[in-house]
C-alpha cells in the first residue's frame, strides 16, 4: 500500500498550488454547488474506483490510513473548501465540524474543546 499513499500525495501536490495566504488550493475537479470541495477518483485496495473529497484523501494518505472511523470527518480549519494544506485539516466528530461554521460566520473562533482552533485569516 505504500505505493498507493505516495502516488496520491504526489498527485494532489501536482494539482495544487500555494496562494498568498498559505492555502494549498486544489486546481483539479471540484464539486458543483455552493460548497465546492475538490474531488478526485482514487483506486483503493478493493480495486474499485472511489470519487471522494480531495482533502479527505490527502488526510488519509498523509497519515497512511485507508478509512476513517464512523462519525469522524476531516474538517478545514481554514474554512477554504479547495484547500488541501494538510496543516489546515483536522480529524474530528461531525458536531465539531458543524460548529466551525458558526466561527466562520462570526469571523472569530470560539474554541472546540480538545480539537484545534479555526484558522481565520
Amino acid at each position: 500500500m505504500e505505493g498507493f499513499f505516495e502516488k496520491y500525495k504526489e498527485k494532489i501536490e501536482e494539482r495544487s498550488s500555494v496562494d498568498s495566504q498559505g492555502h494549498r488550493i486544489w486546481q483539479g475537479c471540484s464539486q458543483e454547488g455552493t460548497i465546492g470541495y475538490g474531488i478526485i477518483k482514487a483506486k483503493f485496495s478493493d480495486a474499485e474506483w472511489h470519487t471522494m473529497h480531495v482533502h479527505k484523501l490527502l488526510y488519509l494518505v498523509h497519515h497512511n490510513i485507508l478509512s476513517l472511523e464512523p462519525g469522524l470527518e476531516v474538517s478545514h480549519l481554514c474554512h477554504v473548501p479547495l484547500c488541501v494544506a494538510v496543516e489546515h485539516l483536522s480529524l474530528e466528530p461531525n458536531n465539531i465540524n458543524a460548529h466551525r461554521q458558526k466561527c466562520f460566520n462570526r469571523g472569530k473562533c470560539s474554541g472546540h474543546g480538545p480539537y484545534r482552533d479555526c484558522l481565520l485569516m
